[in-house]
């Protein structure tokens, strides 16, 4: 079946289950990530000779040496498809075993988005594949020094173009075995959505709200931040059928939003305030306390504010009395960032690296 017959059949499965009771057969399906491949250009050359602090080295306890054959920056929009597809799929799904669940109301789009992408593959493979002796060429006039090497180690340009693959999976139905198993697949599916949404906001948090050090705070951001947030405010909504909660989540998310700045800059009062919540937007136990209908999980820093003029309002005898604010946790923050890596699988049996784009 081609990737527009499933586009149609998405339009018309979203239109049939509009009036229906929103569970996770109806509402949900499950999609594959792309098979997207393509080789890294590389050589590696055994009996190279390695160069540290001036001295050539020829040890086994050193690394083999990677050629590059093939310039990486004519790779480079290969893989700025790859992790735009990957994109198209998690903004809008949660991992699940390594399946992706997609709201069935986002299937189509997604599944055109995903077609375009493609396209825009085949046409750059086409260019790729007509001009791939003169990109050679060119690659050797550039790196002078070493173009013997690169006309020696050369990849045949079959087995080179062979490795370039973009395939879209079909979307599978969900339906567990047995039918207890599926408030299971639920509750795994929720734990997962508060855990991408609080990784992906503080991703946002470090790049947008503080300096390269990750620490120091910025002055101020753009709208961009608060359109870079909305694609979390999207996802959480179009997978709410997994946990009535999701609609406290959006509830505290927009009483803060609609207070910023609509135009210009954010700064002062409202970027402490939004970056406050995106720090606890970025602890997942946060997200599930208030999903569960805890309101504290997630609080304004306007608040504390409050009870702090409060405070010093009171009289002295006042003073006497104990508070009975408690202070409002911490998170716990590891720097456990993740990128997109470019993983190169090497054959023992030939001296060709195959680099395959992975998910």
């Amino acid at each position: 079946m081609s990737t527009q017959t499933h586009i149609e059949s998405a339009r018309q499965l979203a239109k049939n289950i509009a009036d229906e009771n929103p569970n996770l057969q109806n509402s949900g399906c499950l999609l594959a990530m792309p098979l997207i491949s393509y080789p890294s250009g590389l050589r590696t050359l055994s009996e190279a000779e390695v160069s540290v602090e001036g001295d050539k080295i020829k040890s086994s306890a050193l690394h083999k040496a990677d050629l590059s054959v093939f310039p990486q920056t004519s790779l480079q929009k290969f893989n700025t498809i790859r992790v735009a597809a990957k994109r198209i799929i998690t903004d809008n799904a949660v991992n699940v075993g390594g399946l992706f669940l997609i709201p069935i109301t986002k299937l189509a789009d997604v599944m055109q988005r995903l077609g375009e992408k493609q396209t825009e593959w085949d046409a750059e493979f086409i260019v790729l594949e007509d001009e791939y002796e003169n990109i050679i060429e060119q690659h050797k006039r550039d790196e002078s020094n070493i173009a013997h090497l690169i006309s020696k180690h050369k990849i045949d340009k079959h087995d080179f173009t062979s490795v370039f693959k973009f395939q879209i999976r079909p979307p599978l139905a969900i339906k567990t075995l047995f039918e207890h198993d599926e408030q299971e697949l639920i509750d795994t599916a929720s734990v997962s959505l508060w855990e991408e949404v609080a990784k992906e906001a503080k991703s946002k948090y470090y790049s947008s709200f503080t300096m390269k050090d990750q620490i120091s705070p910025v002055e101020r951001v753009s709208q961009k931040a608060i359109t870079s947030l909305k694609k979390l405010r999207s996802k959480l909504i179009n997978l709410s059928f997994l946990h009535d909660g999701v609609d406290n989540i959006i509830e505290i998310f927009d009483s803060i939003i609609n207070d910023m700045p609509k135009t210009g800059y954010i700064e002062g009062t409202p970027l402490l305030r939004l970056s406050n919540f995106v720090l606890q937007f970025s602890d997942a136990v946060r997200l599930e306390q208030v999903a569960n209908g805890d309101s504290t999980g997630i609080t304004d820093i306007e608040f504390e504010a409050d009870i702090e003029e409060e405070t010093l309002d009171t009289s002295f005898d006042d003073l006497e009395q104990p508070s009975d604010f408690d202070d409002v946790p911490d998170s716990d923050f590891q720097d456990d960032f993740s990128s997109d890596t470019f993983n190169v699988s090497q054959s023992e049996s030939a001296p060709m690296q195959l680099g395959w784009g992975s998910f």
